[in-house]
């Protein structure tokens, strides 16, 4: 499981089209096998994406979960460390619609993985829906932090939290495994 290098190919306002990238490396086709993805998304620099597989000899297809993280070295190379679903991957943010079009399968790391990203799509949309002066309490660093959600205000053209008690702005994306106060 290590990591892949190839000279970038596309490109999208002077940066590097990181998800056009992995889409390609996913789209090829020889006398056996058709690989084409049927969805893909990037949450951050993670690719999401359901790839199906048709067998043409068998005339069978299957649609699996895959995940690629990405990242530019220093010698301006597109790296790119893939899995599927069967090896469990740590990442949890792929969205809802690339799920539904997975093949069903006995795997238990898949059905896990699968079970996880739902889970976290719904605190997702649950922390999203609390109103303005909700508290949540969770841990970051070491330290439990007590966030409050506050309303959109200067620099913040949306909901925000706030931590009280350092003064201090927390951004959603770090936002995991709180717990809900009032």
């Amino acid at each position: 499981m290590g990591w892949d290098g190839t000279r970038p190919t596309f490109w999208k306002n002077g940066k590097v089209d990181r998800k056009a990238e992995v889409d390609n490396r996913f789209t090829w086709e020889n006398e056996d096998a058709r690989v084409s993805v049927k969805k893909s998304a990037m949450k951050s620099t993670t690719w999401y994406g359901a790839v199906e597989r048709y067998d043409k000899i068998t005339q069978k297809s299957v649609v699996i979960g895959v995940v690629a993280l990405t990242r530019m070295d220093r010698e301006g190379y597109f790296m790119v460390k893939t899995m599927d679903e069967t090896s469990g991957p740590y990442c949890y943010e792929c969205p809802e619609s690339i799920l539904k079009l997975l093949s069903p399968t006995d795997s238990e790391w898949a059905n896990q993985w699968r079970e996880n990203c739902r889970a976290f799509g719904h605190k997702k949309t649950e922390l999203r829906n609390l109103p303005v002066g909700s508290k949540i309490s969770m841990e970051f660093n070491g330290k439990t932090m007590i966030l409050t959600k506050m309303a959109p205000y200067y620099r913040f053209n949306s909901t925000w939290w706030y931590d009280e008690k350092n003064h201090s702005y927390m951004p959603k994306r770090y936002i995991k495994n709180y717990e809900v106060l009032e």
